[in-house]
């Protein structure tokens, strides 16, 4: 039985993805902030910190001794401040970036010692082109450079597999912090896990646009 691990477990799309691995047959773990708002049925919940290397690496450590090896990860944390840039501060800015990039970037250091030859890292991303708006600043800067990161990793890292999953809008609790209603055309947390699943069986670029 295959076994995956997902960070952000506890929103929209993380919930997704737990619930759809399980109905096929995988073993998910699942990480987050609100452990409880976990899915029932994962093997095990862990928190985490998105700021803190030393945060994933107990999460990895702790699944040391519960697994053989990780057959996939995936990185569905994220989320957003409304402000413009230089209203920010310094520890929104650092908040924003934590969640949304030196997360996913923790998440692969820390569990690439667990990853089968062959497992693959999964993370979720934005078309930055589409979000480089007013008080988007953070999150749109954050979003923009995991493309280059996967990229030189897919490179640099040739005994596995790396995704960046390029997500239109989904309607998630993402939308209760803006002053912006959902736009018409948002996926749902269900389509959108469905999506990078399947991508993940079909595509083979390290870019998928979905």
């Amino acid at each position: 039985m295959p076994t995956a691990l997902i960070w952000g477990a506890s929103g929209g799309i993380g919930r997704a993805l737990v619930e759809q691995l399980l109905a096929q047959n995988w073993t998910v773990y699942g990480a987050a902030r609100q452990v409880d708002n976990i899915p029932n049925g994962v093997a095990q919940r862990f928190s985490f910190d998105a700021g803190k290397l030393s945060s994933f690496q107990e999460v990895a450590l702790l699944l040391a001794h519960e697994i053989d090896a990780l057959d996939r990860v995936i990185y569905a944390a994220g989320g957003i401040q409304y402000t413009k840039v230089l209203e920010l501060g310094q520890q929104n800015w650092h908040n924003m970036m934590n969640i949304n990039l030196h997360g996913a970037y923790y998440s692969i250091e820390a569990t690439l010692p667990l990853m089968r030859d062959g497992g693959t890292f999964v993370v979720l991303g934005a078309y930055p082109e589409k979000i480089t708006l007013p008080r988007f600043g953070a999150y749109a800067s954050a979003k923009a450079a995991l493309q280059p990161m996967m990229e030189i990793l897919a490179k640099e890292q040739r005994k596995h597999v790396f995704r960046l999953m390029r997500l239109p809008a989904v309607n998630t609790p993402f939308w209760e912090s803006l002053p912006i209603k959902v736009p018409e055309y948002a996926l749902s947390p269900s389509t959108a896990a469905e999506r990078i699943l399947n991508a993940l069986e079909h595509e083979q670029q390290v870019i998928i646009d979905l």
